[in-house]
C-alpha cells in the first residue's frame, strides 16, 4: 500500500515562546507556507508551561489534500531577552522530543497518550 507523504517539512512550522519580563505568557507560532494544509491555531495551556505537570496543546489545522501520514519537521524556538534560542530534540524515554522530525506523529501521539484514538487522527 503507497503512503501519500504531504510535505508538512516544507511548512517548517516554528514555535515560539514570547517573553514578557520574566514570563512566558502565550504560545506564537507561524505556518511557513504549504498549499497542503493551512495551521490556524496552536496553543498550550498553561502558560507558562509548569514542569513537572500536566499540559494540553490544540492544534487546528484545514488539510486540502487526502493524509494517510501526518509527517512533521518541527522547529522549536525559545526567545529570552530578545535572544532565539533553540530547543534541540532530545530521546526521552525511548521517544524524540522537542525539535525532532516525526515520520507520524499519529504513532507518536498514541505511545503518549492511552485514551487516543488514532482513527479519529487519519482523515
Amino acid at each position: 500500500m503507497r503512503f501519500l507523504m504531504v510535505p508538512l517539512a516544507l511548512i517548517a512550522v516554528v514555535l515560539i515562546f514570547k517573553v514578557h519580563g520574566q514570563d512566558f505568557t502565550k504560545l506564537q507560532f507561524q505556518d511557513c507556507g504549504s498549499k497542503h494544509i493551512t495551521i490556524e491555531e496552536v496553543d498550550v495551556k498553561p502558560m507558562p508551561i509548569i514542569n513537572p505537570g500536566p499540559a494540553s496543546m490544540t492544534f487546528v489545522a484545514q488539510l486540502k489534500k487526502p493524509v494517510t501520514i501526518l509527517y512533521i519537521d518541527l522547529n522549536i524556538i525559545r526567545t529570552v531577552s530578545g535572544i532565539a534560542l533553540p530547543v534541540r530534540c532530545y530521546i526521552v524515554n525511548g521517544q524524540n522530543v522537542g525539535s525532532c522530525k516525526y515520520p507520524d506523529i499519529c504513532a507518536f501521539i498514541k505511545d503518549l497518550v492511552t485514551d487516543f484514538h488514532p482513527d479519529t487522527c487519519h482523515p
